[in-house]
């Protein structure tokens, strides 16, 4: 945690510019309204202040009751070539400092609870999991809260699909407990590209190292099946009913979807264009898409493994590349599907909270 001088540093110069965008309530808040606006019937399970219920579209249903204070987190948004000090950014990116006491006990989860005794829905979005981070809980607490939202997953029936958000994470036993405790028993997962390399190295039983900022697309993609894989022996080690049968890496040069063959997920393609486009609109803050405040940052060609690959080429007429492969995993051989989509990087950036929470949400609208 950053001392006393620095954050009042942070909080002076984020005073300093104008604010562009606003948000409220965090990643499930946001993944939310998404899901609104995309014309979904949406139940948010949250408690929030009586001004931030004012806050939210009133077609989204809120499960959770009221608190009388907010949580607050500080989001610092900077654009690439910000100064500060001697440093310059390379890239547009944020720093998010937070205050929150209610979030990392999952105070929504038995309000949540009473609407899914009465309600079946098509999807579940488990998110914000991150809040129990490093928080300082009595000891075996954060064990029990988990087990409480493992208990959850485990009673919803296998025609609610069910999707797990991450987010950055630091403290290496917290991670240990969700692959434990909660990524066996969903059928998707969302994760940027640091995400996964992360993910990947804790899923082999390695410890995290600092992540490509910007990660080739073929190291991504052999990421993302050895962390399917891993995931799937853990489906069968933990006698999950559920198989994890999607991912979603959404980065800042592209966007991948894989799936498995055969699964209820659909529309591939375009849920990883929609993706891609989402990005491009929500960073740029805009409804339309200019191509001259656009750039591709993906590879004119990308093998499709590091190890005997083929070339995939971008083809201008049809730019979301797909194929068909199998993989052998350790127990079974499991049909796929992989999209990539390029991004249209924004390049007049007006915001990037929240943008992974868009995307993810946006990919998914046309997949159940």
């Amino acid at each position: 945690m950053p001392n006393e001088t620095l954050f009042n540093e942070l909080v002076a110069k984020a005073r300093s510019y104008p604010s562009s965008y606003s948000t409220i309530g965090g990643n499930a808040a946001i993944m939310a309204m998404r899901f609104a606006k995309e014309g979904c019937d949406v139940t948010l399970a949250a408690k929030l202040t009586k001004s931030m219920y004012q806050m939210m579209p009133q077609v989204i249903n809120i499960v959770g009751g009221e608190v009388k204070q907010d949580d607050i987190h500080l989001i610092m948004e900077y654009k690439r070539g910000d100064v500060w000090g001697p440093y310059s950014s390379v890239r547009a990116n944020r720093y998010i400092i937070h205050s929150d006491t209610s979030n990392p006990m999952i105070r929504s989860l038995d309000p949540f609870d009473e609407f899914l005794s009465v309600t079946e829905p098509n999807l579940i979005v488990v998110s914000g999991l991150q809040m129990m981070d490093n928080y300082p809980f009595l000891e075996g607490e954060r064990q029990k809260l988990l087990l409480k939202v493992k208990k959850q997953l485990l009673e919803r029936p296998l025609s609610t699909k069910i999707h797990f958000e991450m987010a950055s994470i630091v403290e290496n036993e917290f991670f240990y407990e969700l692959i434990e405790s909660v990524l066996p028993y969903v059928d998707s997962l969302g994760v940027n590209e640091q995400e996964i390399a992360s993910l990947k190295e804790f899923v082999v039983g390695g410890l995290s190292n600092v992540a490509d900022s910007m990660p080739n697309v073929t190291v991504v993609l052999d990421q993302m099946r050895m962390v399917f894989e891993l995931i799937r022996l853990k489906n069968i080690v933990n006698s999950s009913p559920r198989k994890l049968s999607r991912i979603h890496v959404h980065s800042l040069a592209y966007q991948v979807i894989f799936i498995e063959k055969g699964s209820e997920w659909k529309n591939t393609m375009a849920a990883a264009a929609k993706a891609s486009l989402t990005a491009h609109r929500h960073v740029c803050a805009t409804n339309h898409v200019d191509v001259k405040k656009a750039a591709l940052m993906l590879d004119d060609r990308f093998l499709t493994s590091v190890k005997d690959g083929t070339e995939i080429s971008l083809d201008i007429n049809k730019p979301v590349s797909c194929w068909d492969e199998v993989l052998s995993g350790v127990i079974e051989k499991i049909p796929i599907q992989i999209c990539v989509a390029p991004g249209l990087v924004c390049t007049e950036t007006a915001q990037t909270a929240g943008g992974g929470d868009n995307i993810s949400s946006a990919g998914l609208v046309l997949q159940v």
